[in-house]
């Protein structure tokens, strides 16, 4: 087995050898830069090939490519970036996010997205505090916040415990929350339900 495995291999990097040379002869051939060239499919690869340089360096600067058993399907620009978003969590049509509810209780605010000190100091009253996790020093923000929401965190964590003992709603685990809210949009934090929505966005 250990000797057909490296008979492939030896295979594989002979094909690609092949495949570098015909792609650089191409490129010559149709102008299109070999960086570029790169990026196209085999069903690329037919008499209007030259025609596909724009495309394929739209390609480079990013895509995303959809295939099922009937057709496939290639993102790029704003489509690309758009679906980037959607995959990351952070789809702009997004409502709602979910997590896991560690201390009960509903309240209404503006998203304060606390990643930094600075962020941190800049909580004011009844804001909703956003953050990946919570530590000793996001406490006097957390006094004025209404509520607490995390990316990360169990039943245990440290925005849990605080929340239980300030009696504040509190959801963690949301894994994308500082990704999806933005600072200044106005949330409902309804943690009886671990569930965040989103009243008014705000780019």
């Amino acid at each position: 087995m250990t000797h057909w495995q490296d008979e492939r291999k030896r295979n594989i990097l002979i094909a690609v050898e092949h495949v570098e040379h015909l792609l650089e002869e191409l490129s010559k051939r149709v102008l299109i830069p070999l960086a570029h060239l790169r990026y196209a499919l085999k069903d690329d690869f037919t008499s209007d090939l030259e025609q596909k340089g724009a495309e394929l360096s739209l390609r480079r600067d990013g895509s995303l490519y959809i295939a099922n058993e009937s057709e496939n399907t290639i993102l790029t620009g704003a489509e690309y970036e758009r679906g980037v978003k959607v995959l990351q969590g952070e789809d702009p049509e997004q409502k709602e996010v979910r997590g896991m509810g560690a201390s009960k209780g509903t309240a209404t605010g503006a998203v304060r997205i606390c990643m930094t000190l600075e962020a941190i100091a800049q909580v004011k009253d009844g804001e909703i505090l956003v953050a990946s996790m919570t530590r000793p020093e996001y406490y006097p923000a957390m006094r004025k916040a209404a509520a607490f929401v995390t990316d990360e965190g169990g039943i245990t964590c440290h925005a849990a415990i605080v929340a239980r003992e300030m009696g504040k709603p509190c959801i963690i685990g949301t894994k994308n929350a500082t990704r999806v809210l933005k600072d200044g949009s106005l949330v409902e934090v309804d943690a009886n339900l671990g569930l965040v929505t989103i009243l008014r966005a705000c780019s």
